[in-house]
């Protein structure tokens, strides 16, 4: 409950003023000016707010006053039952219920929520860490300016309290002394509360002192002040937008605006509402409706705008591959995340937006009604029309290509947001009537819409937790060490068949120029660059990894007439079967959709292998990594999924500087681990600990790792985990030119942070494999062991010129990483041969076992196919194994390709019409 009130009343406001940070920190680079900002910001989006607070206690005042002779005089002659029947008598005479006297302390209640937002995230801001400003050294610690006598005296919070106290003085002015008292009381609070803070926090505590100050004197001393105030305000604010516009800073520029017209809007319904008070104003904001008419569009406004961005938009994403927002280690409902993302929307739009609704004269809340009717229409359009075809999303909410909005598309949004607008409006000033049927039919079919996103994704959660076992005794003993679960002989022939998903191919000739020690630590390799795979997306690519020629995804269609799941199944189970029936010792790691088209492998189809071990090892190590590396933090899902449906939310205009190339404007310095690539890294990380050398049956290793496929900007040098990244000077661009071939990385702002945060995972994977090797040799396993290292597809980034095919087709998407070393091979070395991730089976049992067959369907197991015709691929993008409950491969949104020898020379590419078969 306290967790749901924290989410509901502070968390908005954390958003806001981290938002707010985020923005000024981006383009000054200085937090001390940040916090000034904030400051500003926070105060002059409130101030219409405080206002309205304090026309409320004015009129409570007034209206104590106007009572206060009779109130003395029942007091005065009447005691005990009598007194309060009296009173109860001449307050219901005069309207008045004694609770309203707590409209007092409205100015003080709103300034707890806002204390505690600050105080939650300034003193935690990793940023302000030894970071100076002015004659501050260090924000992130107490000023400590001297000391006296032993004792340490901290100013900032003496001067905070100075200001506080020069503000009480003008704001009391006239007024009774408990009012008075309880004002310089408050001010001791924070100076008792804030004087071993953190300066930073201290600091923009006193800027609010400095505001609050200035604020009193327009409002207490100047005439007219409030459009002293307005003028004031919306001069500074616009002349900020037009600097930013003159120094290039678009992006922020866009923001700014948005905020200028959010703070002009704000302003000038308080300006309104004071003509109206003040200057005998009779007639409201638009058309004539009852209080409670009011108060009904409005609540339902905020009910759908809280369902639409902390219910539906959210687990729509959810619902799309439900089970890959779990984790195997720490199971819990990912539905928890919409808890919190709809407590957080319920106090944005329920709560504070409900503050100000309550705290406007009645016959001025038609304009909150407005506002609120219209976000609702530009949200719906927003999601609706706007919100499909972004690419691929991973489990962090990070998609798989930069975020692109071409001109047409900005242009097409922004009508139809208008329409809906005007629509709106008209709907809203001549047919009032028919707001709250729409908002009500609006309100129940988001809710409508949202309950099989919901339902599904509970399902799934429970279909997982009959997979997962409660315990990880058998990866980690008693005291957390882990177990060894890779057995390996030193006398016998051993085979290791390492699945690195999405690995790409073309970064290995960088990374072993940039970390040339890896040509040893891959002695005996065979490096195949010249290498297809039939589609750009697990479903596709991992089964004839596993089984062969005979689960392409054209061989896979061609036997309709059996489940894809099973096929999947005996694909997976061809090498465990053959080579535990060689007698080896098989342990299977994590194999793709094992058991169905899920992505928690059911493991239970390994069962029936004699000496077969099979595991699903993600999250079961994150927590010796974290301990390793010092690592405390990581990305915060509960924060991205609130995030997440704001995004979608806004025009798409708005939606690079939500989006923020996945960081979701997070204002940290640099970016924390992303928890899935924590989860496979620290299965590589431990693979020397996870492995023990047996007397007796030769070892099989086959392990799918998605250290590669989860990526991320790491630590330079070493590209390690840590808590934040800073990688300034240490990114030398020029390591991506070989051999007068630059790989490109930088030379588009837009894909920059992909590519990077690829080429770091892929290096890291391969560093740790290296070790792993060196382990190996260490024991005298390595020169026995057949290795095989293969991914199940490339990615199309854009770095390699000429790799197009068409729209649909990039080689990068299709070429993924094949290096395989043989038994007692030396040094390291690259083929041209034409190769298929489909021969990785041929490979890892020739001279093993001899004439191979499949076991599921007796076919023999060879290459031959490579070489008898072209090799069909797919261009397919439907990539989400959910939707493949059927006997076939859906590829319709994209052609069939043939490709045959050299893949590189596109004239050996052909673009097929039908099904490719």
């Amino acid at each position: 409950m306290t967790q749901i009130l924290w989410d509901v009343a502070v968390q908005p406001l954390v958003y806001l003023i981290e938002l707010v940070f985020s923005i000024f920190w981006r383009f000054t680079d200085i937090p001390g000016i940040a916090i000034v900002g904030v400051s500003i910001a926070v105060n002059l989006l409130c101030l219409p707010l405080y206002r309205m607070a304090d026309d409320v206690q004015e009129r409570e005042r007034e209206k104590q006053a106007s009572m206060e002779r009779w109130v003395s005089h029942i007091k005065k002659h009447f005691k005990g039952d009598e007194q309060y029947m009296m009173l109860s008598a001449y307050y219901y005479e005069q309207g008045y219920r004694p609770i309203q006297a707590l409209a007092g302390s409205i100015s003080l209640l709103l300034q707890i929520p806002f204390f505690m937002a600050a105080y939650s995230y300034l003193s935690n801001l990793e940023m302000l860490k030894g970071a100076s400003f002015l004659f501050l050294h260090d924000l992130g610690n107490p000023d400590a300016m001297f000391t006296v006598g032993g004792f340490v005296v901290n100013v900032m919070p003496i001067a905070m309290t100075l200001l506080n106290c020069a503000s009480t003085v003008i704001y009391t002015r006239g007024r009774p002394l408990r009012d008075k008292l309880q004002a310089y009381l408050l001010a001791g609070l924070f100076l008792v509360l804030l004087y071993d803070s953190p300066s930073g926090l201290v600091f923009y505590w006193t800027c609010n002192q400095v505001f609050s100050l200035l604020k009193n004197i327009f409002m207490k001393v100047l005439k007219d002040p409030r459009t002293w105030a307005l003028v004031i305000e919306q001069g500074a604010v616009l002349s900020a937008a037009l600097w930013l516009v003159g120094t290039g800073r678009i992006e922020t520029t866009k923001m700014v605006v948005v905020g200028v017209a959010v703070l002009a809007c704000f302003e000038l319904l308080w300006a309104n509402a004071w003509r109206n008070r003040h200057r005998g104003a009779s007639e409201g904001f638009g058309p004539k409706v009852t209080g409670k008419t009011m108060t009904t569009q409005f609540l339902l406004a905020a009910l759908a705008m809280t369902l639409l961005l902390g219910i539906l938009i959210p687990s729509a994403v959810m619902a799309d591959s439900p089970t890959e927002f779990l984790d195997t280690q720490n199971l819990s409902n990912p539905l928890g995340y919409l808890v919190h993302a709809t407590g957080v929307w319920a106090g944005v739009f329920v709560i504070w937006f409900g503050i100000f609704f309550f705290l406007t004269p009645k016959k001025d809340r038609g304009a909150y009604c407005l506002t609120s009717l219209l976000l609702v229409g530009i949200f719906l359009v927003d999601y609706f029309m706007f919100g499909s075809g972004l690419g691929v999303i991973s489990t962090t909410l990070v998609y798989d290509k930069p975020l692109q909005y071409d001109l047409g598309t900005q242009v097409l949004n922004l009508a139809a947001v208008a329409a809906a607008v005007a629509a709106l409006y008209g709907v809203w000033r001549f047919k009032n009537q028919l707001v709250v049927p729409i908002l009500t039919v609006v309100t129940l079919s988001i809710a409508a819409l949202s309950v099989p996103n919901l339902l599904t994704v509970n399902d799934a959660y429970r279909e997982v937790s009959e997979l997962v076992a409660k315990d990880d005794s058998a990866l980690v003993d008693e005291s957390g060490t882990p177990r060894k679960i890779f057995h390996l002989s030193k006398t016998e022939r051993n085979v290791v068949v390492l699945f690195l998903d999405r690995a790409i191919s073309g970064y290995l000739p960088y990374i072993m120029a940039e970390r040339p020690e890896l040509t040893d630590k891959f002695d005996g390799f065979v490096y195949y660059p010249n290498t297809i795979s039939y589609g750009s997306s697990t479903n596709v690519g991992s089964p004839p990894l596993y089984g062969g020629y005979e689960y392409t995804p054209t061989a896979i269609n061609a036997r309709d007439d059996v489940p894809l799941s099973d096929k999947h199944n005996e694909a997976l189970l061809v090498l465990p079967t053959l080579l535990s029936r060689a007698g080896y010792a098989t342990t299977v790691i994590n194999p793709p959709y094992a058991g169905s088209y899920a992505n928690i492998p059911d493991l239970s189809i390994y069962d029936n292998l004699k000496d077969t071990e099979a595991y699903d090892v993600r999250g079961h190590y994150t927590s010796l990594l974290r301990t390793q590396y010092g690592i405390t933090g990581g990305r915060d899902m509960d924060r991205t999924f609130v995030m997440h449906g704001l995004f979608k939310a806004v025009p798409v205009f708005l939606r690079g500087i939500v989006y923020n190339d996945g960081n979701y404007l997070s204002t940290e310095t640099a970016n924390p681990p992303h928890n899935a690539f924590q989860s496979h890294y620290a299965v590589l990380e431990l693979l020397p600990e996870l492995s023990e050398v047996k007397a007796g049956a030769p070892g099989f290793v086959q392990m799918c790792n998605e250290t590669t496929h989860e990526p991320d900007i790491l630590q330079l040098p070493d590209y390690t985990p840590s808590d934040y990244t800073d990688n300034e000077g240490l990114e030398d661009m020029g390591r991506f030119t070989l051999n007068g071939r630059t790989m490109l990385v930088d030379q588009d702002p837009d894909l920059t942070y992909l590519r990077l945060s690829h080429y770091h995972v892929n290096i890291a994977a391969l560093l740790k494999v290296g070790e792993w090797f060196d382990w190996m040799r260490e024991q005298g396993v390595y020169d026995n062991t057949r290795i095989i290292i293969v991914s199940d597809h490339g990615r199309g980034l854009e770095q390699f010129e000429g790799w197009e095919i068409d729209k649909y087709m990039n080689i990068e998407n299709v070429n993924p990483l094949f290096m395989v070393k043989d038994f007692d091979a030396h040094g390291f070395t690259t083929s041209d041969e034409f190769m298929t991730n489909a021969d990785v089976p041929t490979m890892a049992l020739e001279g093993i076992v001899d004439n191979p067959t499949n076991p599921a369907t007796g076919v023999a197991i060879t290459s031959d196919e490579k070489t008898a015709h072209d090799q069909i691929i797919t261009g397919s993008r439907h990539w989400n194994t959910g939707r493949y409950r059927g006997t076939t491969f859906d590829t319709s949104d994209a052609p069939w390709y043939s490709v045959h020898d050299d893949i590189f020379d596109l004239s050996n590419w052909k673009r097929l019409e039908g099904d490719g078969q």
